[in-house]
Order: C-alpha cells, then structure tokens, then sequence
C-alpha cells in the first residue's frame, strides 16, 4: 500500500490557474479563430450574394431587353403588314386605271380608224331606250355628220350634235330617262366595276 500523501492546498491552486490559463488562452484562440472565420464567411457570403445579385440584375435585363425587342418587332411587323396592303390596294387601283386609260386609247383609235363604234353605241342605246315620241341622240359633232346622211333608222329620233359626247359615244334621251353610252362614261363604269366602288 502507498503511503498517504499530505493534502496540500497551494499545489492545487497552482495548477488550477494552470489549467484556467490553458482555458483562457484556448478561448481566445478560438475566438479569433471563430471571428476570422466569421469574416471569411461574411465576406464570402457578401461576394456570393453580389455575383447573384448581378447574375439575376444580368439575366432580368436580358428578360427585359428580350421584351422590348419583341414588342419592337411586332410593331414594325404591323406596320410592314399595314404598308403592304395599302401599297397592294394602290397598286390594284393603279393597274385597273391603267387598263381603262389603254382601253380607251383603242376605242379612240378604232374610231380614227374609221370603225363603227358610234353605230353600235348607238343601237345599244337604242335597245335600252324607252321608244317613244321626243327621243333625241346626242353624238360627238363627227359622228352626228357621219350618220345624219346614212339614213338609219332612228325611229323618227332627233340627232344633235353635242361636243360633250366622246367620239364614238351616244346619249339617247327620252321622257322616260337617259342611255348614256359616251366612251367616257362607259370607261368610268367599267373602273368603279373593276374598284369594287
């Protein structure tokens, strides 16, 4: 058996206060290590949430860029679209006047030429016209001179010479109404015909 040791106070406390240094100078230790680490992490957490920050900033300008784009180009698309059918309409009206202008041109050349336009006008007008007693034919002044003399059957139908009728045309006028087959007016019913007016 060993022998018993005498219980001595102060050898104790000596290395109590050891052993609180010891505690104390680990705790310190670790507090600076823990606020090191705190800075790190805060910092790292700061950097993080900025690179986010502006990785989400990025993508939403994107988004927003991509929005406007997209609207912009719808915007131009209608007004393309809305140019288009305003130039497809002039061009239809411009080719339905072009056509009327070379048709007259051939009728006034089939009547220099010396072609019957005025006769048949003129029965054509004659077939729409109520008959009766009055009727009056108004021809261009060259035509009325050329048909006077031929002795055609008017039906007892008064000629006049009027130079507002197109070579080549007639107006027959009666009590029941007018049968306007100038040139003129037959070309003009013709384009309100081909306009759709």
């Amino acid at each position: 058996m060993e022998p018993v040791r005498p219980f001595y106070l102060p050898s104790f406390e000596k290395e109590a206060e050891a052993i609180v240094a010891r505690a104390r100078n680990l705790a310190r230790d670790l507090t600076v290590s823990a606020a090191a680490e705190a800075v790190r992490l805060r910092d790292e957490a700061q950097r993080e949430g900025f690179e986010r920050g502006r990785a989400e900033g990025r993508e939403q300008a994107l988004k927003e860029e991509s929005r406007k784009l997209g609207e912009g180009i719808r915007k131009i698309l209608l007004e393309v679209e809305r140019h288009r059918s305003r130039l497809e309409l002039e061009s239809e009206r411009d080719l339905v006047r072009l056509a009327v202008a070379i048709a007259e041109k051939i009728v006034k050349a089939e009547v220099k030429r010396g072609a019957a336009v005025a006769e048949h006008n003129l029965r054509a007008a004659l077939r729409r016209a109520v008959r009766g007693h009055g009727l009056e034919i108004r021809l261009h002044p060259d035509d009325a001179a050329k048909l006077r003399p031929s002795g055609a059957d008017l039906g007892g139908a008064t000629i006049t010479a009027d130079p507002s009728v197109s070579p080549g045309g007639c107006v027959v006028l009666s009590t029941a109404g007018t049968v306007d087959f100038d040139i003129r007016t037959q070309l003009d019913e013709i384009e309100r015909g081909l306009l759709g007016g």
